[in-house]
């Protein structure tokens, strides 16, 4: 059976454009996508990991921790960074709320769709060995 992640032609035209656009590799992180599976079960582990890590990320955080370099200057830069904080507050975080909801609903959607791939794999496995006995025993007579 041809299995499209087999296909290392597809990774490396992918890999080059990417190259070619100025992207970086660890952006992407394309290496992951150089998967070579033997079966639909490794397949699913990966693809449950990568689901795994999106619901632990959906959450966007709008605040985040201010850093100084200390001094004088480090204090004002500080006092600044915060007064612009609170000036965008009423901006940020309604977006920074949506991206989160918009994520979490991803995550669960794939993991639909994941089981549903799940399934239906398994079906196929069945109907393939429903289709080897009968195919045997017409051979037999």
């Amino acid at each position: 059976m041809n299995n499209i992640y087999k296909d290392e032609n597809i990774v490396e035209k992918a890999r080059k454009e990417l190259q070619r656009e100025s992207l970086v590799n660890d952006i992407l992180h394309i290496d992951q996508f150089a998967l070579s599976y033997t079966s639909h079960e490794e397949e699913s582990k990966v693809i449950a990991n990568e689901i795994r890590w999106l619901q632990a990320s959906a959450n966007i955080l709008s605040y985040r921790k201010l850093r100084s370099r200390g001094g004088i200057i480090g204090k004002v830069l500080l006092f600044i960074k915060k007064a612009i904080r609170k000036l965008t507050k009423f901006y940020i975080e309604p977006i920074a709320s949506d991206q989160s909801e918009y994520n979490r609903h991803v995550a669960k959607t794939l993991d639909f769709i994941l089981e549903s791939l799940n399934n239906k794999n398994k079906e196929i496995k069945e109907l393939q060995e429903a289709l080897n006995i009968l195919t045997a025993k017409n051979y037999r007579g």
